[in-house]
């Protein structure tokens, strides 16, 4: 199983794109927020899952409006630095994140596929 995370300076997980267990095609799911119980990462937490599975293809569009969204809503803290994706996430919520992720999918390879 291939699984690619994204992480913060913090070292909390941005995001976590890990391969589907429901079906035999290409499909990925994109998992935000979530904790391994590390020192690093804090307590033990599951991610939430940003909707249905997205194909292979669709996984860069994914992240990098995921990004642009977080880089859309961060806010600057009190000592003048932006707020980290994670401070941004629980301030907004997954919505917002949800929705761009959706608004990134390829209807057309659907139903090629």
């Amino acid at each position: 199983m291939t699984v690619f995370a994204l992480r913060a300076d913090s070292f909390k997980p941005l995001l976590m794109v890990a391969p589907s267990a429901c079906s035999t095609r290409r499909l990925r799911q994109i998992t935000l927020a979530g904790s391994d119980g590390s020192q690093l990462s804090g307590a033990p937490a599951a991610g939430k899952v940003v909707g249905p599975s997205f194909s292979s293809f669709e996984v860069p569009d994914v992240i990098e409006a995921i990004l642009d969204t977080y880089k859309q809503l961060r806010v600057a803290t009190a000592n003048g630095k932006q707020e980290a994706f994670i401070e941004t996430l629980h301030r907004v919520g997954h919505d917002p994140f949800k929705a761009a992720a959706n608004a990134a999918r390829h209807p057309a390879e659907e139903h090629s596929a």
